[in-house]
């Protein structure tokens, strides 16, 4: 019963790390191609295509993460690319409360 129980959490640890993968490559993506006129908040009409590689969600996300945290949002991604590394591992302790110290 234990055995069926870990194995179930290696699978879902599994798929959540790669998909935290994915966010934090997503978001480092659209962090890097970040051009303002790509909203129409700042330029009208705004730039069309966008400039941003992930389109107008990566550049409505990365003008929020900037706004609101500005310079150190730089280090979501990499937080939640070292929380993907830690969900992919096989580290047998809970993962959970690593987060909280991974973002603080």
């Amino acid at each position: 019963m234990a055995e069926v129980k870990l194995n179930r959490l290696i699978k879902y640890r599994g798929i959540a790390g790669i998909l935290l993968l994915v966010a934090a490559l997503l978001l480092a993506l659209a962090q890097i191609s970040y051009d303002p006129f790509d909203l129409g908040l700042y330029q009208d009409p705004p730039n069309n295509p966008p400039h941003n590689f992930i389109g107008p969600f990566g550049a409505w996300s990365a003008m929020v993460l900037f706004h609101i945290w500005g310079v150190t949002a730089w280090i979501l991604p990499v937080a939640i690319l070292g929380f993907g590394i830690l969900c992919l591992s096989m580290y047998p302790g809970r993962v959970l409360p690593k987060a909280g110290w991974i973002l603080a």
